[in-house]
């Protein structure tokens, strides 16, 4: 499915929300109401990484308020998501995953920072989201034990080969005292 990238309501303002009240999870609300047209997959897994982080958020400050949202929280959670471990001891989610999940928080930010500045400024301006080379995380690919096996081998071909040089020198300079000491020549 292509991508629409014409803004719903680009006219429309946000509301404040009433009361006093600043909740991020009303923020999110209003950013899939007037701002976000992808398809509803798309939306679907944007929710899921946005709860991701009010989660988060909830369960590191006690509320969802957007004042809570600071650049070092937002470090701290691009933290927790590359630190978080499954009960097999494996990476909760992969770097793609987390390019994902930050790539959806950043928009998320740049939108809601536009209508309400970040007191402490765009909390995910700082979150630099690198390219993802080939999807080869090592990692992941292989266990400890098979790293280490391999690196072994590795410097196990250094260690031959350098005996092998060092043989075909010797045979040299054996066969280059031979002809020097009598042979034809």
């Amino acid at each position: 499915m292509a991508q629409n990238t014409a803004r719903k309501n680009s006219g429309a303002l946000v509301p404040r929300r009433t009361g006093g009240q600043d909740g991020l999870g009303w923020w999110v609300e209003q950013y899939f109401q007037h701002a976000v047209t992808t398809s509803p997959p798309s939306q679907q897994v944007q929710r899921r990484d946005l709860g991701l982080f009010l989660r988060y958020l909830q369960a590191e400050e006690g509320t969802d308020q957007r004042l809570a949202w600071t650049p070092r929280l937002a470090r701290a959670f691009q933290l927790h998501l590359r630190q978080t471990l499954t009960p097999e001891g494996r990476r909760a989610w992969s770097d793609k995953t987390i390019q994902r999940i930050l790539a959806h928080l950043k928009t998320f930010a740049t939108w809601v920072h536009t209508h309400q500045p970040f007191p402490l400024g765009h909390p995910m301006a700082t979150i630099k989201l690198p390219a993802l080379g080939t999807g080869l995380e090592v990692d992941r690919a292989l266990t400890a034990a098979e790293r280490r096996r391999l690196l072994d081998a590795a410097d196990l071909l250094l260690v031959i080969d350098a005996l092998d040089v060092a043989a075909t020198e010797a045979r040299r300079r054996a066969v280059r005292g031979t002809s020097a000491s009598g042979g034809c020549g």
